[in-house]
């Protein structure tokens, strides 16, 4: 009882500072420092690659631009992770022309301004075990669509690289 009427005193004289919770702090603190880790990115642009395609490897040096990305597997064709169509569909149509996907990109183009040089660009992440006919009907659709500049994602191999340069520099 004794305790509490002091306590209370100094909290009503106004003296002595309020104690900081060091749990709290320390929480804050580390919510913090996971989104700055999260967040971080040494170069280039950050690119998340959607379930269920495994990217093929390239010695391409460019960097990634920030664009819609359309991915394409065994199973489906997906705009920014809304499922479009199965990839079975997509194969049975008769032509290049997906007609769900344009009609999609041409939706999306509409909404999106073109980046400062006045192109559309559009990003396909293609899975490594898909038939190049169905990575053709997509690129030709995206083109029809509007989008003029069409990047494809792959992983970096470093040691891949090195094969082909030390085989260019010894010719």
């Amino acid at each position: 009882m004794i305790r509490r009427n002091s306590k209370m005193r100094n909290r009503l004289a106004g003296g002595g500072a309020p104690a900081l919770k060091m749990t709290a702090l320390m929480d804050i603190f580390s919510t913090l420092l996971l989104f700055l880790l999260k967040s971080f990115v040494a170069e280039g642009q950050a690119a998340t690659v959607t379930p269920g395609v495994t990217l093929p490897s390239s010695v391409a040096q460019g960097e990634p631009h920030e664009a819609p990305v359309i991915a394409v597997t065994e199973g489906f064709i997906a705009l920014e992770g809304q499922a479009i169509l199965t990839s079975d569909d997509a194969m049975g149509t008769v032509g290049l022309e997906l007609a769900p996907l344009y009609e999609a990109l041409v939706t999306l183009r509409e909404t999106l301004p073109a980046d400062e040089t006045g192109v559309y660009r559009v990003v396909i992440q293609g899975d490594r075990g898909i038939e190049f006919r169905l990575l053709q009907r997509v690129m030709y659709t995206s083109q029809l669509a509007g989008w003029s500049d069409v990047s494809l994602a792959v992983l970096q191999d470093s040691k891949l690289a090195e094969t082909v340069v030390a085989v260019e520099g010894g010719e």
